[in-house]
């Protein structure tokens, strides 16, 4: 329940008992086919967020948030570049029965993220949408470059998406 105050209309009944935020299965390792790479693999009910947050994120702000039937996997080399490859399906929440697995929209992409110098930082980014509206449909590549702020230094950060 949330924020309910006394002689708030707002009791037990508008709970989902049912909900379900994360369930999913890891596989995880540190040297992935013996090439020093790590890699993460996680299958099910996720709460996912791609680099910085902006086009990809679970909700930081709000008292409920949402979920996804998602297979997600990580390939990289921490501290210099990673490579995300995800397909998600949104949760369609219910109040009183379990919620159904996945949705008509689908969500996928990958996602190649570098520090190619030490205060910098580079993406290069496909996504794709499907769902039963077209008007609702599409592929977008894009791609970004951010300076670190460091002291007595500028900072900017370019992206173009299409």
């Amino acid at each position: 329940m949330s924020r309910a105050d006394a002689g708030s209309f707002v009791d037990d009944t508008h709970r989902n008992h049912t909900d379900i935020q994360q369930l999913h299965l890891d596989l995880v390792s540190s040297n992935f086919l013996r090439s020093g790479l790590f890699t993460e693999l996680n299958a099910g009910r996720i709460n996912l967020d791609l680099r910085r947050r902006r086009w990809v994120a679970r909700n930081s702000s709000r008292n409920t948030t949402n979920a996804f039937d998602s297979l997600h996997w990580l390939l990289g080399e921490r501290g210099s570049w990673s490579l995300q490859s995800f397909i998600i399906s949104l949760v369609r929440r219910y109040k009183r029965r379990l919620d159904d697995l996945g949705s008509s929209a689908l969500l996928w992409g990958l996602y190649l993220a570098a520090e190619p110098l030490p205060d910098a930082s580079a993406d290069l980014y496909y996504f794709g949408h499907r769902t039963d509206e077209a008007a609702r449909n599409f592929d977008m590549i894009g791609v970004r470059y951010r300076k670190a702020p460091l002291p007595s230094t500028w900072t900017y950060e370019m992206e173009s998406a299409y």
